[in-house]
């Protein structure tokens, strides 16, 4: 149980600091390059994780209810659960193929976590490269990375990923 909270730990703390700091990167710069666009699709991808995130702290999983849950859990259960909702329907069926329990077994939680940053480089890679080109988010390219991002998200909404 103590991997499960280290990592949480690790994962929504970088998360919100990912958040402040491209907030902050744009802010402050007045030319934008490659790597800049890089931040900014794996800001995306967290807050497109958020609507599976509000999902789950307002209505819970099948079998287990939320109600009488404080506002703060609610909203560190949000905070929470951005790696499991950005990796996705994906990244989960990838590790029952494998023939492997989440939390069953010492080492997966690892394999977890690269293949998440994986999938999340390279979907935020095709945005860098897309959005440096065009330098719009009304692009057909860039919507369908959203779309396909937000239903992998969202099909994975009734995974209780917080079992241990």
């Amino acid at each position: 149980m103590g991997a499960f909270f280290w990592f949480l730990f690790l994962f929504t703390v970088p998360g919100v600091l990912m958040l402040l700091g491209c907030c902050l990167l744009f802010w402050l710069k007045k030319t934008y390059g490659f790597w800049t666009y890089f931040l900014l699709g794996w800001t995306l991808q967290i807050l497109l994780s958020l609507p599976s995130g509000i999902w789950q702290s307002m209505f819970g999983w099948p079998g287990l209810t939320m109600s009488g849950t404080s506002l703060w859990r609610r909203l560190a259960l949000l905070l929470i659960a951005w790696p499991f909702n950005t990796a996705g329907f994906s990244i989960r069926y990838i590790l029952y193929v494998l023939g492997k329990e989440l939390w069953g077994r010492e080492g997966v939680l690892l394999q977890y976590v690269l293949l998440m940053y994986l999938q999340g480089s390279i979907v935020a890679l095709a945005f860098a490269m897309r959005y440096k080109q065009r330098k719009t988010f009304v692009d057909w390219v860039i919507l369908c990375l959203g779309i396909l991002f937000l239903v992998n998200s969202l099909v994975n909404v009734n995974w209780y990923w917080g079992v241990g």
